[in-house]
């Protein structure tokens, strides 16, 4: 690559020109006498070789043709400038200057050259002749060059070599000749500009470059000890920047290979003797060395350095760095070819430090792109008069001059500055936007090297530009375009596709899956593990196409390294393919095993049939074969990746066990703390790993505990939580060092802290955890959101809540950048903060308004962060809106099939306790749980079936569920708990479910062993529910006994009051239910009323046993749970009930009762009149302040409809004069009527007739008061107003006749 952009005339050559005066070396050494010439062969030994095999020249010169020696006339250095312009005349002089006992010194030469570059007439032209005068020249120059090269300076030398090869000189004697000067001198005799100069010769010169010249050029570039190691080992140095051209195509031209040693090359020793002469040196002055070198020589020593394989050190790079980015001179000098020249060479060198002109170089190719963008953009007639008006500036100005080649841009510089930055991490979004704009209009004429190259850069950059990778991916799918790429272009191309994560589209995939295959045993087994690999990312999933590259794998297996073998172990583990392979049965095992040279099939060998048969092996086996041969230099993480892929497999050689054992025993116990760190967290993030390697790792952990920094220890603690494998020393040391320098730990690190403690539960002291809250608050406010939800997660889950302005400090944060949180953040930060009594509504409030303005973000829930969500708000007292639990309850519905057990009964608990009743959502859940009971946890059943419950949710899906609970009491009654038990009868309560005999009877029994250790709460809930049941029963009873199978009380419950075979009142309802209990309890007459009675729920001895347990519970009985307690006993006919509680109270029941009826809330008065009419006992100390109360209750007082049906069954039970006591409302009497004949219909029916019964409060659930029409509320409100009956569903009958309520209401 030539640099004939640079200016031509070098700072070294101005020198030369000032120091014509001065006699070169040789003159000097000559003029010297034997003392001077030793002094300067003991210098430079291989001048000294050169000059005694220099031909003389008086022996080599003649003279010019017709010129006599005593005639020639001196010619001056600065006379050959001005005759230049004529080709033969300086042809002439040159001649002259050759002659014998000219005055020619290295003076004429340099200023031959430079009048060689500078004049146009010396350059060859079209016309013959001028081309014939300009060779001509050129063949003087050269003479002219050879007979003075030993005289030259080292500047000098660099300025000549490079003129010599920018006029196409090509003799290799005087390149030869060249090198060898060059070599004489040290290599800090050169200046930088001079040095690169030679350098840019060296690489460009077409020729070999001898190994003097390479280590000049590693001396030069290196400093101390570094460049001792680098001149000791140059093919080191060669290789890598060898290889690296080949396989990214980033510069067609290579370096020629290395010529062999010569005589008057330094050889071995001489080498050895530099080492040690390098390792003593003291440090260069870099800073020094550069200055004053313009940017294009900086430029044009880096870029020979990296094509010829020379790294400098790294001092040298900053300097050359900073040498570049000079103000007035930077890179803004240099043309477009030199800026990607220079580019090209820091991604060689990989330079990636160099941050600072990576960016300004990076600033400099973006602006000429951009204004060639522009210049695309401009009218055709304006963009040709501007070019036409702006060449002629720009020819003078150099700045200018660069940005004229910006139009200049080709297709493969484009591709190879995308190359670069990909090789440097290097993401210049302005200049990748415009390199992609201006590619995208010649992705037609792009090369495969060029496609190869730019699909590199991108995919290493991880940058998609879509509409450009659209246009390749088209072109790579028309015919014939992928049998020209090479399988590293292939192998390119898919990993970048992959690595974007960018679809081409399945016609393109299938493309390149029919090149790869149709070029299958081309590759090599790098190029061949990274197609596979990335084809599977593309998701890829032809088993075919897999299986065919088997035969390519198996044969050369041994030639795999680590990765590579990690790579395929990778791939064909995700499919779960493991094929068999064997040799072709032709082949004998020798000739098998002597092909492939592998243990593995030398091992396969052995086990082969006697008639010569081969035997197969299997991928794996020599996967694991080939491991264990390869693991000594294996990489953790490729290890890692290889036993994560047999574990997918199911497969556990044992050999490789124990050889990943005993390397892992060897090599991380050798790690450094950053390594070890960061191999566990490889092991996290795989998810996977040998429990010995684990045990080895975290042992070496524990070990240099006190070596690793803040951040190496937030990723231990992280990774050794995450794989779940126990180290509690390394996690409390952790927690302490963050406690004690939180300040240390950045936001990230501080939260994988917390996290590791709360997964594994090593919870510190509480003062440690609130010194970690104290350091953490100031900072809280630059948080990211995943380290704010995982902050609060860990405080939640090690149930320590800090102190309150550490809450709220995090909770203003997290609001600041709420649209930043995923959706399981917010889920867990609701979560967290409720967990900890934090009810942050402005949070709440913000988040809810979030998911409103954003429609999608809801869709990204998933199940459990839904789950989450709704608990949370719950749990914290926070009540959104009915629309937004509409519309959250619309996404669960979608959800529900892919539902954990306990996500299910979150969602249902949840929406029970915000009393919204999601009738849909509901019932899905029921259909979910009925079937899978099983998998529920004993309080995930219960409580599940207590939000129905609450809801009173009535479906078709109910009664399958309720028998499916049935069976799991009857199968696992001893693994409920007492509060589990008790939840579980009261919601079959609330639903008017009579389980089956073989279901209650254990939890009766259970009942009996665990009544003695029941508080009054699990015990008011326990007999409510038994209550509850007894009276669905009954009803069904007395259903019967009025003549109507409870299908046919159900079909006439809104037929109205005149309908023919009678109906069924609730004072009937009463009565039938009194005399069926008295029949169980042995009341031969009532018994003969009912005619056949069925058995009571619960047994007497039962109902005794809770009355007794009650009584000595008595003083820490609340007054609600009394009235609870009373209405329970009463229905299940306890008449010791009825005399320790109403008839001969105990002082203590007395007192209770009476405080009861004066303070209780209206709903337990109502449970306290059932109670009082069932047992017809009205004791004047409770009954007349309940009588009172009951007869004051406000207009627009709404009853729940259950405790509307207890008033409506109470009054049709109770005297006359007792009920004209009450006064009540003649609205509030029609409701109470009305409800309690509907609820004894539906009660007739079961759970599942219950549906559209009325069950919920008066007006009714939230889902409904959503959805029911306007004219529903005033009948209702008509109704309690004391209106005209109702005409809705609910309470839509007459008020039955005949009955004596209804004669005083008449």
């Amino acid at each position: 690559m030539e640099m004939a952009a640079c200016s031509r005339l070098p700072a070294a050559a101005g020198a030369g020109l000032q120091r014509a005066a001065v006699p070169s070396p040789l003159t000097w050494a000559h003029a010297a006498g034997p003392t001077g010439r030793r002094r300067l062969r003991q210098r430079h030994r291989p001048l000294a070789a050169a000059d005694a095999t220099m031909p003389s020249l008086d022996s080599t010169a003649s003279a010019a043709p017709g010129v006599q020696q005593h005639d020639v006339p001196p010619i001056s250095p600065g006379e050959l400038s001005d005759l230049a312009h004529d080709a033969a005349a300086f042809t002439a002089a040159l001649h002259r200057l050759a002659a014998p006992g000219s005055t020619c010194t290295e003076a004429h030469v340099v200023a031959a050259w430079t009048a060689q570059q500078a004049s146009p007439a010396l350059q060859p032209r079209d016309s013959p002749a001028q081309q014939a005068a300009a060779l001509q020249a050129l063949v003087a120059l050269e003479e002219l060059t050879r007979r003075q090269v030993v005289a030259l300076l080292p500047d000098q030398l660099g300025f000549v070599f490079r003129c010599y090869v920018l006029a196409g000189g090509a003799s290799k004697p005087l390149l030869a000749s060249l090198q060898k000067a060059a070599c004489s001198w040290a290599g800090e005799d050169y200046s930088a500009a001079g040095l690169a100069e030679l350098a840019w010769g060296l690489a460009s010169c077409g020729q070999p470059v001898s190994d003097g010249c390479r280590r000049l050029l590693q001396t030069a570039l290196q400093d101390g000890r570094e460049g001792a190691a680098a001149v000791s080992m140059p093919s080191r140095q060669q290789q890598p920047a060898q290889q690296n051209r080949a396989q990214q195509q980033a510069q067609p031209a290579q370096a020629a290979p290395e010529d062999r040693p010569q005589a008057g090359a330094a050889g071995p020793p001489p080498q050895q003797d530099e080492v040690h002469q390098m390792q003593g040196r003291p440090q260069r002055d870099w800073q020094a060395w550069f200055g004053g070198t313009p940017p294009s020589r900086v430029s044009l020593l880096l870029w020979s350095a990296a094509h010829l394989g020379c790294r400098p050190c790294e001092s040298c790079l900053e300097a050359a760095a900073a040498a570049a980015l000079v103000q007035g001179r930077g890179l803004s000098s240099l043309s477009t070819k030199s800026l990607l020249a220079l580019l090209w060479a820091l991604a060689t060198l990989r330079a990636e430090q160099l941050q600072p002109l990576l960016r300004g170089v990076s600033q400099q190719l973006a602006d000429r792109m951009e204004a060639c963008l522009a210049g695309m953009a401009q009218p055709h007639g304006v963009a040709a008069g501007s070019g036409a008006s702006s060449s002629a500036v720009a020819a003078t100005d150099p700045a200018k001059s660069g940005r004229r080649g910006a139009g200049q841009l080709t297709s493969s510089q484009l591709c190879t500055a995308v190359w670069a930055c990909g090789q440097l991490r290097h993401a210049d979004p302005a200049m990748l936007a415009a390199a992609s704009a201006l590619l995208l209009n010649r992705v037609e004429d792009l090369g495969p090297g060029d496609m190869a190259r730019v699909l590199g850069g991108l995919g290493q950059l991880g940058y998609c530009p879509a509409q450009l990778l659209e246009a390749i991916a088209a072109c790579l799918q028309k015919p014939g375009v992928l049998s020209r790429f090479t399988t590293r272009q292939l192998a390119m191309a898919s990993f970048a596709f992959a690595s974007v994560d960018f679809f081409p589209g399945q016609v393109c995939v299938d493309a390149i899956a029919d090149a790869c295959l149709a070029r299958r045993d081309e590759f090599d087994p790098r190029a061949l593990s990274h197609v596979l690999w990335n084809m599977s990312r593309l998701g890829f999933v032809d088993e075919p196409f897999y299986l065919a590259f088997v035969p390519v794998i198996m044969p050369g297996i041994q030639r795999y390294g680590p990765a590579e073998l990690a790579d395929i172990a990778r791939v064909y583990s995700r499919y779960g393919l493991n094929p068999e392979w064997a040799p072709p049965a032709a082949d004998t095992p020798a000739a098998a095993a002597a092909a492939t040279g592998s243990a593995i099939h030398s091992a396969a060998v052995g086990a082969s049939s006697g008639d010569g048969a081969v035997a197969a092996t299997t991928l794996f086996d020599a996967l694991a074969a080939q491991t264990v041969a390869r693991i000594q230099g294996a990489d953790v993480q490729d290890v890692l990746r290889i036993m994560t892929a047999f574990h997918e497999m199911g497969l556990q050689p044992e050999e490789l066990l124990a050889a990943v054992e005993g390397w892992a025993d060897q090599r991380l116990r050798n790690l450094s703390p950053q390594s070890l760190s960061l191999a566990l967290w490889s092991f996290a993030r795989m998810g996977s790993g040998s429990p010995k390697l684990l045990e080895t790792a975290a042992a070496c952990a524990e070990q240099q505990l006190a070596a690793f920094t803040p951040g190496q220890l937030a990723k231990v603690a992280w990774s050794l939580a995450k794989l779940r494998w126990p180290a509690p020393r390394v996690l409390r040391h952790a927690g302490v060092q963050l406690a004690e320098r939180s300040a240390a730990f950045s936001d990230k690190e501080a939260s994988n802290v917390l996290w590791a403690l709360a997964s594994e539960a090593e919870a510190l002291s509480p003062e440690q955890l609130d010194r970690i809250a104290q350091g953490l608050e100031p900072r809280l406010r630059g948080f990211g959101p995943q380290s704010l939800s995982n902050i609060a997660w860990a405080y939640a889950t090690l149930r320590h809540k800090p102190p309150a302005p550490f809450l709220r400090t995090l909770g203003a944060a997290a609001e600041r950048q709420l649209r930043a949180f995923e959706p399981q953040g917010l889920s867990l930060l609701v979560w967290s903060l409720a967990s900890l009594g934090c009810r942050h509504n402005r949070l709440f409030s913000s988040i809810v308004a979030l998911c409103r303005e954003r429609p999608g973000l809801l869709r990204q829930f998933e199940g459990q962060n839904i789950s989450n969500l709704l608990w949370g708000f719950c749990r914290a007292g926070f009540c959104p809106d009915d629309s937004f639990l509409q519309d959250i309850a619309e996404e669960a519905e979608l959800r529900v099939c892919d539902m954990k057990p306990q996500e299910l009964f979150n969602i249902a608990w949840a929406f029970a306790q915000l009393g919204h009743h999601p009738r849909r959502l509901f019932e899905l859940i029921a259909w979910e749980t009925a079937p899978r009971t099983f998998d529920f946890s004993t309080q995930e059943l219960s409580n599940t079936l207590w939000a129905l419950a609450k809801c009173r949710h009535t479906g078709p899906s109910m009664l399958a569920l309720l028998h499916a609970v049935e069976r799991e009491l009857a199968s696992r009654e001893a693994a409920f708990e007492d509060r589990h038990l008790t939840i579980t009868l009261w919601s079959w309560g609330q639903l008017s479910h009579v389980p089956a005999a073989a279901a209650l009877a254990p939890a009766l029994q259970g009942l009996q062993r665990r009544l003695p250790g029941m508080d009054a709460h699990a015990l008011t809930t326990l007999v409510s529910g038994l209550a509850d049941m007894q009276a669905a029963r009954r009803r069904r009873q007395a259903a019967a006994v009025a003549g109507a199978g409870p299908r046919r009380v159900a079909a006439r419950g809104d037929a109205g009051g005149e309908a023919a075979g009678g109906q069924t009142t609730p004072a009937e309802v009463w009565e039938a239910r009194h005399m069926a209990g008295a029949a169980a309890r042995g009341g031969a007459a009532t018994a003969d009323a009912v005619g056949t009675a069925a058995e009571e729920l619960v047994s007497p001895a039962v109902v005794d046993a809770l009355v007794d347990r009650t009584c000595q519970l008595l003083p820490s009985v609340q007054r609600f749970q009394l009235a609870q307690l009373l209405r329970g006993f009463a229905e299940l006919g306890s008449e010791a009930g009825a005399n320790r509680f109403l008839r001969s109270p105990s002082p203590a029941a007395e007192a209770l009762l009476a405080d009861a009826a004066k303070r209780d809330h209206l709903p337990s008065l109502v449970e306290l009149l059932w109670a009082m009419a069932a047992w017809r006992c009205f004791p004047p100390a409770a009954f007349e302040p309940l009588a009172w109360r009951l007869g004051k209750v406000p207009a627009d007082y709404r009853f729940q409809q259950p405790t509307l049906a207890l008033l409506g069954e109470a009054l049709a039970a109770m005297e006359p004069q007792q009920r004209q006591q009450l006064r009540l409302r003649r609205g509030l009497l029609l409701a109470a009527g009305a409800t309690a004949r509907a609820a004894a219909a539906a009660a007739a029916l079961g759970p599942a007739g219950a549906a559209g019964s009325g069950n919920g409060d008066s007006e009714g659930s939230d889902d409904e008061r959503v959805q029911q029409p306007a004219a529903r509320r005033q009948r209702q409100l008509a109704m309690a107003e004391g209106g005209p009956p109702p005409a809705c569903s609910n309470t839509n009958e007459e008020l039955p006749v005949g009955s004596s309520l209804d004669e005083e209401l008449a």
